[in-house]
């Protein structure tokens, strides 16, 4: 039999004690040939010995309060947090997660909320069910701690007369996080998020992360600072097209990969060069570099571009002075642009850091060229170090920002630290988790079974 939980008694009259009885003919299990009278037995009992063991149904009106958590669900995973036969009433559910994605699938006897995996916060919040509904869950929105509370509070009894069941879970698949927009519909029934708010095209921004001054490569705490931070997390309003396509499929409100499931490692910071670089944005769509061998950009000026696969693009332009000349020389060797980003190509999403409070997540890489200027031309340098003697660097992402962002300085002359850099997100956890805070089950139990 399942786990009996901890057990809170309740008293409609504290003078009166509970009155317990053994019922061998309601929730019983016959183990004798004589107990085939009994009228839970079918012909299949008829295999039942004198060793069967015997299961009573005990009386026992009590309250009880069972609590769970924290705890995390892996992805593909769920966790079962009652499944009895008993006879009671329900009287609340209450669910805090990290995750609008997280499914509730709650039995009551023949009475199932949604099959097969149950309901999401994603689905309540875009039905505008976020107020009390009697006999059906709803949402609380994200609240300012970065967590969701999900609710079922009957006003009227809700009684069961065998069954209680309640599973969480997590259907959610690893995805890359910040790069280019692509066509999306979740697995397993999952609602499908109607916009892309884990591809790149946004900007972050929040005082603690400048407070991550002085530290080096790689940044510190910034994924759960973007997490915690619910009023201002990362959103890039990018309209899934997949949700554009087929109105039949099922939508959901907010980002499958908020709180731990959105979780990000920072890889290979790079300092741009030894000092004294400027670090220059063009619009969406605009030309920055010039010249043969130079990588033009989608046409589509419009950020994000149509919607259906057809994104715009941006260029980021690394020059050796504020002059912008894309022939000068770029100083130095060891901090020279990517000297240690072997592995930065073409495919990789990108992270900037302006070096204060603001993180720029332009979207994926799909140029990066330096300007040879031996040669006078612009070459792919698709995964390898760049080469010290030769002149600006030309970064080309997809879909880029909605704008153009200030241009960047790097001055080690001065003490201000640290510096813009350069990084490559990617996901922290192979099974995307889900964090379940807490859960509260409270119900009246009047009859269970006994081994």
């Amino acid at each position: 039999m399942s786990r009996q939980p901890q057990q809170e008694p309740y008293y409609s009259d504290e003078g009166i004690m509970d009155i317990v009885s053994y019922n061998t003919y309601d929730y019983s299990q016959p183990k004798r040939g004589e107990d085939l009278n009994n009228p839970n037995a079918t012909t299949s009992t008829s295999a039942i010995v004198d060793e069967s063991p015997t299961r009573v149904g005990v009386e026992q009106s009590i309250f009880v309060s069972e609590r769970y958590g924290p705890l995390f669900i892996d992805g593909g995973s769920q966790f079962e947090v009652l499944n009895l036969t008993e006879a009671g009433e329900l009287v609340s559910i209450e669910i805090v997660t990290d995750n609008p994605y997280l499914a509730v699938y709650l039995q009551l006897d023949d009475y199932k909320n949604k099959e097969p995996n149950g309901i999401t916060p994603a689905e309540l919040l875009l039905r505008g069910r976020d107020e009390y509904s009697e006999r059906e869950f709803y949402v609380e929105d994200r609240r300012p701690d970065g967590m969701y509370v999900i609710k079922y509070h009957p006003r009227n009894v809700d009684e069961y007369q065998d069954v209680i069941r309640l599973l969480l879970r997590n259907d959610l698949r690893k995805q890359k996080l910040f790069g280019a927009p692509s066509s999306f519909v979740n697995r397993s029934g999952l609602p499908t998020p109607k916009t892309l708010d884990f591809a790149g095209g946004s900007t972050f921004e929040h005082k603690a992360i400048g407070g991550q001054t002085g530290q080096d490569y790689p940044l510190t705490r910034v994924a759960e600072i973007m997490q915690y931070a619910g009023g201002e997390e990362y959103k890039t309003g990018i309209i899934n097209p997949s949700v554009l396509l087929d109105r039949t499929l099922l939508e959901g409100e907010g980002n499958p990969y908020t709180g731990t499931a959105g979780l990000f490692n920072i890889e290979r910071g790079i300092d741009p060069a030894t000092g004294g670089e400027t670090i220059v944005w063009g619009e969406p769509g605009e030309k920055v570099i010039s010249g043969t061998g130079s990588y033009t950009p989608a046409v589509s000026p419009t950020f994000p571009g149509n919607g259906y696969g057809a994104y715009s693009e941006q260029q980021i332009v690394i020059y050796n002075d504020s002059s912008e000349d894309h022939t000068a020389t770029v100083n130095g060797v060891s901090g020279v642009p990517f000297a240690r980003g072997d592995g930065f190509k073409v495919g990789d999403p990108l992270l900037i850091w302006d070096g204060g409070d603001t993180l720029y997540f332009p979207g994926e890489i799909v140029s990066l060229q330096q300007f040879v200027t031996g040669t006078s031309t612009w070459t792919d340098v698709n995964g390898d170090a760049i080469a010290p003697i030769q002149g600006a660097v030309a970064i080309t992402v997809k879909p880029g920002l909605g704008y153009k962002p200030p241009n960047m300085y790097v001055d080690v002359t001065t003490s201000v630290s640290p510096q813009p850099k350069f990084y490559l997100p990617s996901p922290r956890n192979t099974n995307p988790k889900i964090l379940v805070k807490e859960i509260t089950v409270r119900r009246r139990r009047k009859k269970y079974l006994q081994e």
